[in-house]
């Protein structure tokens, strides 16, 4: 039983170590693209290799520390799902809806820069669109 306890209170410390070096993943995200930020102004104002090099390990701090608040935030999304689950819960219905409505086409410029919101209005206008059009152009999500 010693044994154990004593393994257990060495884990112990280790994990709140573990802990102190994840806390606040959102905050340490945000601050690190600002320190980016911050040093890319200050390239542009004098470049110099030092600062190139300095930006480089920031750019590279920032990136794993951006993908880590990803991962926490997924991490967190799913928690929330499985503790509603996955079943036809008003939960699971609320995601289908803000889905299916993120996807959804309200209205589509046609080649002449007319605006067209009707069904029937917008598949024309997309069938119409040529490949030199599409290639042309710069496509924007209008709301």
């Amino acid at each position: 039983m010693f044994q154990m306890v004593s393994k257990l209170s060495r884990l112990k410390f280790v994990l709140k170590k573990l802990r102190d070096k994840f806390t606040d993943i959102e905050n340490k995200a945000v601050e690190a693209m600002d320190l980016l930020l911050n040093y890319q102004a200050r390239i542009e104002q004098s470049p110099s290799i030092e600062l190139f090099e300095e930006e480089m390990q920031l750019a590279k701090q920032c990136e794993q520390r951006l993908k880590a608040k990803h991962q926490y935030l997924h991490q967190k999304c799913k928690v929330k799902w499985l503790q509603k689950g996955d079943q036809n819960t008003s939960l699971f219905q609320k995601y289908l809806k803000a889905r299916r409505n993120k996807n959804r086409i309200l209205a589509v410029k046609n080649t002449q820069g007319e605006v067209k919101t009707d069904i029937e209005q917008i598949s024309r206008a997309l069938l119409n669109i040529t490949p030199s059009y599409l290639a042309q152009n710069k496509w924007e999500a209008t709301s």
